[in-house]
């Protein structure tokens, strides 16, 4: 009940990564091709772990508020105008404090047993391990030729 694809959707990946004339069809990493098994397996096995990979995300579109504005003078771009390459951090942005801490709430009030919150943590650490090995592997081709 916590997940609301209409609001939490990631469509602004694509979209950045073509604004920013980056490959969008590529195969994903093998750090987040061995996180999706894990998300196969929580979802056939544990289903309330999904929620530790879920905070992680959600989480981190908090940060985007704060990144967004140092992206934009890095990279030149203007992070108010959609389609520069800012999306993902932009989409959903006046309404994104409110819907981080309804989310927080919903989540502390779930009637989690010790174990299924266990379950919950370890699959956010594992998320966020994977998300951090994709970024430490990843090899960035500037989008402009110099």
């Amino acid at each position: 009940a916590l997940y609301e694809p209409a609001r939490m959707a990631r469509a602004a990946v694509d979209r950045n990564l073509e604004a920013l004339g980056q490959p969008t069809a590529t195969a994903p990493a093998a750090a987040i091709a061995r996180l999706v098994g894990a998300i196969a397996g929580w979802s056939a096995n544990e289903p309330w772990a999904l929620l530790g990979p879920l905070h992680v995300v959600e989480g981190s579109r908090m940060g985007s508020m704060v990144l967004c504005r140092s992206l934009g003078r890095a990279f030149g771009l203007d992070p108010r105008r959609a389609g520069t390459g800012l999306d993902y951090h932009t989409d959903g942005l006046p309404a994104r404090p409110k819907d981080w801490k309804q989310f927080c709430d919903g989540l502390a009030a779930l009637p989690l047993s010790d174990a299924e919150a266990a379950g919950v943590c370890s699959a956010a650490t594992e998320a966020m391990d994977a998300l951090l090995d994709m970024y430490s592997a990843a090899a960035v081709e500037p989008a402009v030729a110099v």
